[in-house]
């Protein structure tokens, strides 16, 4: 490991120390003490605080146990982190006042000019294609808000029917261009994974006494879909399905290998039905629905009616 990465891994390890001895650098990185002495006075010199205290029991005291010492990074650090930042300028709806194209030029004007030359010559000749946000998400900060405050919502919905409903928040996610969150509904007991963009009002609830905390929601999310998803099925595909599967798999669904032959297994509900039936469509020609038979019945129906529509 060279020095400087030593020194940053350092940094993060004594974060959780108000106090250490020499020998706990020295058993954490594989140093010798005289190594540990240079690295603490490199330490010092980047603005880590601490005092010392001799004696048997002796050793190092931060001053605080928040760590605002600088972060130094290579040249491939610095190109890493402008390019996962450019690959996200596409989210141009998030949960954050900021926009990633106003972070980016915030950081490239830190910059050296050799590094900031170096990191544009990268990005204009690497590319990262992703679905750009397709729809508007109002109240993205609200839920994520609440989310990590633990928070009873009551929310204003509309997809196919209007409801008005007391959520928790448990994750909220972005996929294919839009942004998701799966959320407990607690006057029925039940979860249920909503668009953000169909939310029509979202305020905090006055009642919070049956909130619940992370661990206890965990523990809910985890035991609901083990009994909502009962429904097994298996699609044989090629390996030009196997290349889309991979492109965006669903949690519920794995990949399968038998004999050189490749399977989509995992399980859903009944009230999926008409998802997985527009989900497996996308296919095409590279699927085949083996099992269960009325999965396979609805999967017909729906090509049926595609080549209806040229037959008009």
């Amino acid at each position: 490991m060279k020095k400087s990465e030593r020194l940053n891994h350092e940094l993060i390890f004594l974060s959780e120390r108000p106090f250490f001895q020499l020998k706990d650098l020295m058993a954490e990185f594989q140093i010798s003490k005289r190594t540990a002495l240079r690295d603490m006075a490199a330490l010092e010199d980047m603005g880590l605080a601490f005092y010392t205290e001799t004696g048997k029991n002796g050793g190092y005291h931060l001053v605080s146990q928040t760590l605002l010492t600088p972060i130094y990074f290579t040249q491939d650090d610095l190109t890493m982190i402008f390019y996962a930042l450019n690959s996200l300028r596409r989210l141009s709806v998030t949960p954050f006042d900021k926009s990633y194209p106003q972070i980016f030029e915030k950081l490239l004007v830190s910059l050296s000019t050799a590094q900031r030359e170096y990191v544009l010559k990268i990005l204009n000749v690497l590319e990262f294609y992703d679905v750009p946000v397709i729809s508007s998400s109002t109240f993205l900060r609200e839920l994520l808000e609440a989310t990590v405050d633990e928070q009873i919502l009551h929310i204003d919905y509309k997809q196919t029917e209007r409801l008005q409903q007391l959520i928790q928040v448990y994750k909220v996610f972005y996929r294919s261009g839009i942004w998701f969150f799966e959320a407990y509904l607690v006057d029925e007991d039940k979860w249920k994974t909503y668009r953000v963009d169909c939310l029509l009002a979202c305020e905090r609830a006055e009642n919070q006494e049956n909130r619940q905390n992370r661990a206890q929601l965990a523990k809910s999310f985890m035991a609901f879909y083990q009994d909502y998803l009962t429904i097994s099925f298996k699609c044989e595909i090629d390996g030009a399905g196997k290349e889309h599967f991979l492109k965006g798999a669903y949690r519920d669904m794995q990949l399968h290998e038998e004999n050189g032959q490749y399977y989509i297994v995992g399980h859903f509900s009944r009230e999926e039905l008409d998802y997985m039936v527009q989900y497996l469509i996308t296919f095409g020609k590279h699927l085949t629905v083996m099992e269960p038979d009325f999965l396979r019945e609805a999967y017909l129906a729906e090509l049926q009616e595609i080549v209806d529509r040229y037959a008009q």
